[in-house]
């Protein structure tokens, strides 16, 4: 039996789905156990079909409104709700086919979406990687080493072009290593 108080949004949307429920024969496969049904002591769980003939709403004493196949002996208010009669076997197993086929297709899409989200990830920590070593590799181009000096004729020194040139090169490595970056995470 399903329960409700006084709401009447809620009680529609009970309504609803008790007579989808009902006249499609749908397979409740989203509760977790098996449930006995007080009224008429049949079964609906995992895997069964909930099926009726006849559904009826009754208002016991405190005003609760109940839906249940058999009308409670201590209702006061008892009235059959009309239901419409399933799909035929044969569109049935098509809608059940179609069903499944569309939980295959989601279940491709959502693999192909993580795939795609995998590789994604791997391709940005690539990418943070290649920055991580064009940085160092500009730290490294910019130590000054003895062999970077040439002296002056007048007594002191500066810095090679060849120094110049190899700290230029490291920050077009490290330039292009941040764009890629960027273009990864976009």
């Amino acid at each position: 039996m399903i329960h409700y108080a006084h709401d009447p949004a809620l009680r529609q949307r009970a309504l609803w789905l008790l007579a989808v429920l009902v006249s499609c024969s749908i397979p409740i496969s989203s509760w977790a156990g098996a449930t006995e049904d007080a009224a008429n002591g049949s079964q609906v769980g995992h895997g069964m079909r909930l099926a009726a003939d006849a559904v009826y709403r009754s208002v016991d004493e405190h005003g609760n409104v109940t839906y249940s196949q058999r009308p409670p002996a201590e209702a006061e208010e008892v009235e059959p709700v009309p239901v419409e009669p399933g799909p035929d076997p044969e569109r049935r197993a098509a809608a059940e086919a179609r069903a499944r086929e569309l939980q295959r297709a989601a279940r491709r899409l959502r693999n192909a979406h993580e795939e795609e989200a995998a590789e994604r990830r791997a391709e940005m920590r690539a990418a943070e990687e290649a920055l991580r070593q064009a940085q160092a590799r500009l730290e490294e181009a910019r130590v000054k080493r003895d062999e970077d000096w040439q002296g002056l004729a007048g007594g002191g020194r500066r810095l090679r072009p060849s120094y110049h040139q190899r700290v230029k090169a490291a920050k077009a490595q490290v330039e292009a290593a941040e764009k890629r970056l960027r273009a990864v995470r976009r």
